[in-house]
């Protein structure tokens, strides 16, 4: 299937897109910490390196189940409507475990 533009999709206009590239074994904040601020994932695309595990976490706490990804690189393409949310106050956390390259996108909503 060939790519195609997410521009007008629905989902896409309503939340806040951000960008990351990681490449360390740790917890990366994706979207900072707020007093009183909830995130909510709408939607995700990543690009792999090669063989690594993820997760989606608020704060410390895994809010997914562990993603597992195989050597190669893969390229994850849109995950939409990926309803993880954070506690109120934490940040939304990507961890990592290796020393792999993972980049990509997020979109989410706050309140």
């Amino acid at each position: 299937m060939p790519f195609r533009s997410i521009a007008s999709e629905p989902w896409q206009r309503l939340g806040t897109r951000v960008a990351f590239d990681q490449n360390s074994a740790a917890d990366h904040a994706v979207v900072a910490a707020v007093a009183g601020t909830t995130y909510r994932i709408l939607a995700w695309r990543l690009t792999i390196a090669s063989a690594v595990n993820l997760t989606w976490k608020s704060g410390s706490t895994a809010i997914s189940g562990v993603y597992v990804f195989g050597s190669g690189g893969v390229d994850e393409g849109l995950m939409p409507f990926q309803a993880y949310e954070t506690a109120a106050g934490e940040a939304l956390n990507l961890t990592l475990s290796g020393a792999v390259r993972v980049s990509g996108d997020i979109w989410y909503e706050s309140y």
